[in-house]
């Protein structure tokens, strides 16, 4: 019964939902849900056995504490237990489950009858507690079937995510492979640490490429970065310039998608400074405060020089767009800037959700 959709949990606490045999019970939006059901629970239950006419909320009190204590105890517990539990047979787990809340429930009532012996009711009354805990497997058959099937389909639309996640990263273009292979053959010959240097920049990035649906340290990723450009510089020389401005020290727990940025980069090379004969400028900027990470990659060229086409350009910054949107929800976007000479694209993300150590 917790908020599963993307945009409330962060990467990190998305994997580990996507293990768990139930869901986050113990989320404030649960706890809320779980008070809610448990008042609703103990209304419908205390008309059942009074009738409305004779309705007392002295009566609706007494049931309403007693089927709070129960769900939220079991809740208690099934949070702890819930990445135990997928680890064993479904049915095992379920049956777990179930006797896990029977014995709450159990438990609750010996201790209600206890307390209200000598003043609400007269001695223990052992079939009552039978009354309530046979009541109480009822509903806890429904609600645990429900919060299992809410759980499997959580598990299918995060696996759906990942592939779609995996399919967006996986994209180096092969006109860039092709570009590197000829650089590499004709430094063989001429410049053999060089040659090998490019091969080791490739290999970084097809590395990269082909991981999964994962976050990566801010550093590495701008590592990538340097070594794409490093391999760009050998194809375009003098007509690439390339300035960086990082702040003194980056944060060790920062995190974004992998292959984030170099795209950016990528699109700043085909589209501004490779069409141009002279070239041009590639700017990255790297801005942090305490609610944001800003990072920009700005190209400039001459002035009355027409751009090329921006039909790739358009269907890699969707690719950003989708990938943020499958991460962040919400909470991070792809901010575009274009004026006579220039043009930027800026990703912004919350900076909570790059703090691998994030819990919120």
């Amino acid at each position: 019964m917790n908020k599963h959709s993307p945009t409330a949990l962060t990467p990190i606490q998305r994997a580990g939902e996507a293990e768990a045999f139930l869901p986050n019970l113990c989320s404030a939006y649960a706890l809320f849900l779980w008070v809610l059901a448990g008042g609703v629970l103990a209304l419908m239950l205390t008309v059942t056995h009074t009738g409305l006419q004779q309705l007392s909320w002295a009566t609706l009190g007494l049931v309403a504490f007693e089927v709070q204590w129960v769900l939220l105890l079991s809740a208690a517990l099934l949070c702890q237990l819930r990445f135990r539990l997928a680890a064993l047979d479904p049915v095992q787990a379920g049956l777990m489950s179930y006797g896990l809340v029977l014995l709450c429930a159990l438990l609750v009532a010996i201790a209600g009858q206890w307390l209200l012996q000598d003043t609400v009711r007269p001695g223990f009354d052992g079939w009552q507690v039978l009354d309530h805990v046979t009541i109480a497997a009822m509903i806890a058959a429904v609600i645990l079937r429900f919060l299992y099937l809410q759980q499997q389909l959580y598990h299918r639309q995060q696996s759906e995510l990942n592939a779609r996640i995996q399919a967006l990263q996986s994209r180096i273009q092969p006109h860039f492979l092709f570009n590197s292979m000829n650089s590499i053959a004709s430094l063989i010959s001429t410049d053999p640490p060089r040659a090998e240097r490019v091969v080791e920049n490739l290999s970084d990035l097809f590395r990269a490429s082909l991981a999964g649906a994962a976050l990566v340290p801010l550093e590495r990723e701008l590592s990538l970065c340097r070594s794409y450009l490093d391999i760009e510089q050998l194809r375009l020389d003098t007509r690439l310039q390339v300035q960086w401005e990082l702040p003194d020290t980056l944060p060790s727990d920062l995190q974004v998608p992998g292959l984030l940025l170099q795209p950016l980069v990528e699109n700043a090379i085909r589209h501004g400074i490779e069409p141009d004969p002279i070239g041009g400028e590639v700017h990255i900027r790297v801005h942090l405060n305490d609610k944001l990470l800003r990072i920009s990659v700005t190209n400039t060229r001459r002035p009355g020089h027409r751009a090329a086409s921006t039909k790739g350009n358009q269907i890699a910054l969707a690719n950003i767009r989708h990938r943020l949107k499958a991460h962040y929800g919400k909470r991070a976007g792809l901010r575009l800037a274009q004026d006579h000479d220039a043009f930027t694209a800026m990703l912004v993300i919350d900076r909570a959700l790059c703090e691998s150590g994030d819990k919120s």
